[in-house]
């Protein structure tokens, strides 16, 4: 699996919020992954959608996370920025071991929950 190294959350998987020029969910994927680790995306599948109260708790101020596993079309350059400082290939047993930015668990679960599609898809 690919990683990156940010600068407020350590090794995680590429991501975040969506900007007026992104028509779907699956463009702000692109464009995020693009940004933090230099990659572009082949086929993207929806691996899970969770409810956040990042910018509150009221049924307003709730937004959701949705989170993708996806195909890595072609690497390109890495440029450390002020946001991702570094990009890094990884076994998932040597992701989940360094991860700490935020639910270990709910992280697991997601990387078993993609990489459970990658082997269905090589057999």
């Amino acid at each position: 699996m690919l990683a990156v190294v940010l600068t407020d959350r350590g090794i995680d998987i590429p991501g975040g919020h969506t900007q007026r020029s992104d028509a779907t969910s699956e463009d702000t994927a692109r464009r995020e992954c693009l940004e933090e680790a230099g990659i572009e995306l082949g086929a993207l599948w929806l691996v899970d959608v969770v409810e956040s109260d990042y910018y509150g708790s009221s049924p307003r101020e709730l937004t959701y996370m949705l989170i993708f596993g996806a195909e890595i079309s072609r690497l390109l350059p890495f440029t450390p920025s002020s946001e991702s400082t570094a990009r890094e290939a990884m076994e998932p047993s040597r992701f989940l071991d360094r991860y700490t930015a935020g639910d270990k668990d709910l992280m697991e679960s997601w990387v078993r929950a993609a990489f459970t599609r990658v082997r269905a898809r090589t057999n």
